[in-house]
């Protein structure tokens, strides 16, 4: 946990060099201090679903086919770029806002901001949104990821490079980036949960 940029960049730095970063997504409990220093998997502070009072960011992640523990190719990231653009598009013609568009090196992602409780009623909500969303929004090139739903999700940090397998020229190792819209609305609660709603009304109904 870090409480100083300086010491968040510089940590940064030093295990970017040869590491994956990730980070928390949802503000982590007050009591816990920070120590300002990275540590290994396995070896730092496992924060729990049930530690995060608010659930501040809907985390879309968009993967391509291709062979397990590989980076993907040009083609196979278009892929799922392709796709989350879709998605994007979809959502909009909801009323949804802009969100977050990034690349996580392999794939693609979307981000928005929301401001949920954490509570059972939420953990029900988004597990019907995901599942509906990933019946929508996979195809044969790229597959929606129903799992990055959860409260305690790592997220790769943007801006380090994504080490997945062994690069090569085809399947080289890519720096996850992210590009914020002008204004980066937060998502209605109501719209989440009519969207999830209507989710849970065609899958009971078929």
């Amino acid at each position: 946990l870090f409480d100083s940029v300086e010491a968040l960049q510089d940590a940064c730095e030093q295990w970017g060099k040869y590491g994956n970063l990730y980070t928390s997504l949802n503000r982590p409990p007050s009591h816990l201090r920070p120590g300002n220093a990275m540590r290994k998997a396995g070896q730092g502070i496992t924060l729990r679903d049930q530690d995060n009072e608010r659930i501040v960011r809907l985390t879309f992640d968009f993967d391509p086919v291709r062979p397990t523990g590989m980076a993907s190719t040009d083609e196979e990231l278009q892929a799922a770029i392709d796709q989350r653009n879709h998605f994007v598009e979809s959502l909009l013609a909801l009323g949804w806002p802009m969100p977050a568009m990034a690349t996580s090196g392999n794939g693609a992602h979307a981000v928005y901001r929301v401001l949920l409780k954490n509570d059972q009623a939420t953990v029900d909500m988004l597990r019907w949104l995901y599942r509906g969303m990933q019946r929508d929004f996979s195809n044969e090139q790229a597959l929606f990821d129903p799992t990055v739903r959860n409260a305690s999700r790592i997220w790769r940090l943007y801006g380090s490079v994504n080490r997945k397998g062994e690069p090569t020229v085809e399947r080289p190792h890519r720096v996850a980036e992210v590009v914020l819209p002008s204004r980066w609305n937060a998502v209605a609660p109501d719209q989440v949960l009519q969207l999830a709603a209507r989710y849970q009304a065609e899958k009971e109904h078929h």
